[in-house]
């Protein structure tokens, strides 16, 4: 999942408002999936 982040990170130059968006959603189910 880090490796993902960081992908998504370094390519957030193309779009950054869809980069924000893929960050959130990755570290949303992060902490679902913690609270599950």
């Amino acid at each position: 999942m880090t490796d993902k982040k960081v992908m998504v990170a370094m390519s957030g130059g193309v779009d950054s408002s869809l980069t924000a968006a893929l960050l959130n959603f990755s570290l949303t189910k992060e902490l679902i999936d913690d609270k599950l």
